[in-house]
């Protein structure tokens, strides 16, 4: 008989290969089945292997003497075949054959027709284990054929699953290929765990694997949500554990994680842009006070602002470091200004730096001209700043007022007065200057000027006086403060002994008039009654070529009836200009022929029967050339 065989079951043929996905662990085996093939390999001593005869296979057969033999059926011979030789019996009766259990060399082995087992065995629903020499495994056991993986037996030899404590460590072997879990994570009664490469769970630590930080908790759960250590702060996502790097939203809010994973507070330059997180973590937005300096953090990104901004329905400006900006700015070669408190932009009125400015509705500083709400200001060219006073532009002068209004009309400036013009505030070429009540003009040589007309021949109204002793007329206009004090022009003229003083209105006027002798007079004004403004007379009815000539050469005597007679010029002046009811005062001072003085008049020759101050006749002297 040989020496002791033993049976290995042909469990898993080929490479036994153990995969890790996501806590799954599986065994890939070509032909792997759970229970043992029927025809089994002797093993012998020396290695050698031979195929036993599987008793289905042979027969019983009885020799001439009656003796019975195990045969192959194949040896057998059909009927009409030859006799078989009968073969020699053994020579000793075989030993008691082993089967199943047998406790041995301080061992247990499982015997198959006295041949033990080797490799791993399934016997009765149970995985078992048992090395080379046919032992039993026990305890924490690595397969000859599966190198590296690792197994837990138990006292009786069943394979283990799930938690088992091996030597106080505990370790997690596969619910299905019984496996030791290593260096792979897996998810057991809900909860990820994570074993090292010894097989012990990751528990209180950090731990790097898929390319992501996780952390595990002392049970060795996979943590999640937020995580303290120290003074910094992490989150591990709820879905999958690991740790946030970059932007998280979080409950509404959002927060950010540096490439350590460690909550920011504070400053954050990110996506190429600037962030501001508070000591809670939570993203900043809207307007922020940092060290001192406003900051805006836009709405919807919570970007730092910088540059334009629009928010809380003003407009603002922030500085590339994102500080708000206050005060006067250029900006783009353009002027604005920032409230010294708020930071808001300007539009509109403004004061600052002790003057005045307007800034346009996109903010812009205002230079020149503006009108403004029906007024109109003027600011400086180069400075924007409002003007006030005496101001030249434009090769123009212009008074404005304390508030920049554009000033109209009279104004006094020191001790002298300035007219501007109504409707384009461009002030008179004239300085002036009172004296014994009477403001009087001088030009820019500083001549008086005695004739104001070209200038002011538009007057709402006038006063006309007559100083009757000394037969001059000075006409006024109507100064700032609503006397009239501003001597306009003055004539020469002829009154009579007759002539009425006092204060008259003028009633009615006529182109021409019929007066005594029989004469007639043009540009006639009625003073009252019969007392008139009217041209020297003429011998003719409204012939203006048969002039007296020598009343005309009177002017400037006491030689009327009553009548204030003027030369036609004159005459035609004050019909034209003074409306009805223009106040007449006829006075009498020896002393002075006016403000203005009293022109003369000219000296015409027998032969000068028109007035050479008569429009209308303009031509007979330039045919003449006398005047």
């Amino acid at each position: 008989m040989k020496k002791s065989s033993r049976w290995k079951t042909m469990i898993l043929t080929g490479a036994f290969v153990l995969a890790l996905n996501c806590g799954n662990v599986f065994a890939s085996e070509a032909g792997m089945t759970g229970e043992s093939n029927t025809e089994a390999t002797i093993v012998e001593e020396n290695g050698a292997a031979d195929n036993v005869q599987n008793p289905a296979d042979s027969q019983v057969v009885n020799d001439q003497n009656g003796n019975s033999y195990s045969v192959n059926s194949a040896d057998v011979p059909e009927s009409g075949d030859p006799a078989v030789e009968p073969t020699e019996p053994p020579a000793d009766p075989p030993a008691e054959m082993k089967q199943g259990w047998q406790d041995e060399d301080g061992g247990r082995r499982y015997y198959i027709d006295n041949n033990y087992v080797v490799g791993e065995q399934n016997i009765d629903g149970s995985w078992y284990y048992f090395h080379e020499n046919g032992m039993m495994a026990t305890g924490l056991t690595e397969q000859s054929q599966n190198p590296g993986n690792l197994y837990d037996y138990g006292e009786d030899g069943k394979r283990l699953y799930g938690w088992q404590n091996v030597n106080g460590v505990q370790y997690y072997f596969h619910s299905e290929t019984g496996i030791m879990l290593k260096s792979s994570e897996c998810k057991i009664d809900g909860f990820w765990y994570y074993f090292d490469e010894n097989g012990q769970f990751v528990a209180g630590r950090w731990i790097n694997h898929h390319n992501a930080d996780y952390y595990y908790d002392d049970q060795g759960h996979m943590y999640y949500g937020w995580k303290q250590e120290g003074d910094k702060n992490y989150y591990l996502n709820k879905g999958n554990g690991k740790k946030v790097i970059g932007e998280k939203k979080i409950d509404g809010f959002w927060y950010y994680f540096n490439e350590n994973g460690e909550m920011a507070t504070g400053w954050s330059q990110h996506n190429d842009h600037m962030y501001y997180y508070q000591a809670n973590g939570q993203m900043t937005y809207g307007e922020a006070k940092i060290d001192g300096h406003w900051y805006y953090f836009k709405e919807k990104s919570g970007i730092m602002a910088t540059g334009w901004s629009k928010h809380n329905n003003h407009t603002y400006y922030y500085q590339l470091n994102g500080w708000m900006t206050y005060g006067e700015k250029k900006i783009d070669g353009k002027w604005y200004y920032f409230h010294e408190r708020t930071g808001v932009m300007a539009t509109g009125w403004s004061k600052h730096n002790g003057h005045t400015y307007y800034y346009q509705s996109n903010g812009q500083m205002t230079y020149g001209e503006k009108k403004i709400s029906g007024y109109w200001y003027y600011f400086k060219n180069k400075t924007g700043v409002m003007a006030t006073g005496l101001t030249s532009h434009s090769g123009k002068k212009y008074y404005y007022q304390s508030n920049g209004r554009m000033k109209y009309g009279w104004q006094a400036v020191g001790s002298n007065a300035y007219y501007f013009e109504q409707k384009t505030g461009v002030m008179k070429p004239y300085t002036f200057k009172k004296s014994n009540g009477y403001w009087l003009a001088y030009d820019s040589n500083g001549k008086q000027v005695k004739d104001l007309r070209s200038a002011f021949n538009n007057a709402s109204s006038y006063v006309i006086k007559v100083n009757k002793p000394m037969n001059a007329v000075t006409v006024y206009i109507q100064y700032g403060d609503g006397s009239y004090t501003v001597p306009l022009v003055a004539f020469i003229c002829s009154t009579g002994a007759d002539t009425p003083t006092g204060t008259f209105y003028t009633p009615d006027k006529w182109r021409w008039l019929r007066m005594m002798g029989p004469s007639w007079g043009q540009w006639v004004t009625q003073i009252t009654g019969d007392y008139l403004f009217h041209s020297v007379y003429y011998n003719s009815a409204n012939n203006n070529n048969t002039l007296s000539v020598s009343a005309y050469n009177n002017l400037g005597k006491q030689v009327s009836h009553g009548c204030i007679r003027l030369t036609a010029g004159d005459a035609k002046w004050i019909y034209d200009h003074c409306a009805l009811e223009t106040k007449v005062v006829i006075y009498s001072d020896r002393s002075t022929y006016g403000p203005l003085g009293r022109p003369t008049a000219y000296k015409l020759p027998s032969w000068h029967t028109w007035d050479p101050t008569d429009p209308n006749m303009y031509y007979k002297c330039q045919q003449r050339g006398c005047h």
